[in-house]
């Protein structure tokens, strides 16, 4: 084994970092964003009673085209609007905007506000169209 190790050092050099960054990668998306694809997954276990889906963006943009089922509350509203609409803060929420900027920043304001189950999904072009209306 150790002649195989000698010989084969930078080899085992080289999957030994690439290990340490998947590690990584996964450690440090934990909380961060999930795909719209997994998020779908929860939903479906969760049921339809079980979980919000949240657009942040403007009423406007919203009024264009968003997901079946989701409630708005834009960005600039939410720290103020949270607690009278969203009032059970151990219910999965599913936040989404136009391309994950300002979901990721709702789901912080969520965590801030003591929300445990917020899931950022990113913008709405990653989730599926016939989903969109």
């Amino acid at each position: 084994m150790f002649k195989f190790i000698g010989s084969n050092g930078f080899l085992l050099v080289i999957v030994l970092l690439v290990f340490a960054f998947w590690l990584f990668r996964a450690v440090s998306n934990a909380g961060g964003r999930t795909s719209p694809e997994a998020a779908l997954q929860i939903m479906n276990q969760l049921g339809d009673d079980n979980f919000i889906l949240l657009d942040v963006r403007s009423l406007a943009e919203f009024n264009q085209r968003h997901l079946r089922g989701a409630s708005v509350i834009p960005l600039n509203e939410l720290a103020g609007r949270a607690e009278n609409e969203l009032p059970h803060k151990d219910k999965a929420i599913f936040i989404y905007c136009a391309s994950g900027n300002r979901s990721a920043q709702a789901a912080r304001t969520l965590k801030n506000l003591g929300y445990t189950r917020v899931y950022d999904t990113g913008g709405i072009n990653g989730w599926p169209t016939n989903l969109q209306q």
